[in-house]
């Protein structure tokens, strides 16, 4: 316990939060990444950055992987619920618009 590493993330200037979501390949990764950077715009929210990941077994779809940079004081489980409310919200707009 005494060489033990102890992070107490009440006092983090910022958490980190990342949330995963499959998205059709029919669907923008650029517009995507807009729609979710103008829908988290949140004074609790510091930055947002989308990365594609992997296509899996499929090429219909591809995995976008939201980062967010949020203030230290928020609650990370409101974040990611928020984040990921949005992103399942943009997906479908964008997936009827095609």
């Amino acid at each position: 316990m005494l060489d033990a590493l102890i992070i107490h993330r009440d006092v983090a200037p910022f958490k980190r939060i990342r949330a995963r979501i499959d998205v059709p390949s029919s669907i923008d990764p650029w517009v995507f990444e807009e729609r979710i950077k103008e829908a988290l715009r949140d004074g609790r929210i510091k930055s947002v950055r989308v990365k594609v990941g992997e296509t899996w077994q499929s090429t219909n779809i591809y995995q976008a992987i939201i980062e967010v940079l949020a203030d230290g004081r928020a609650d990370g489980e409101e974040i990611k619920d928020l984040v990921l409310r949005e992103a399942v919200r943009i997906r479908n707009e964008l997936g009827k618009q095609q």
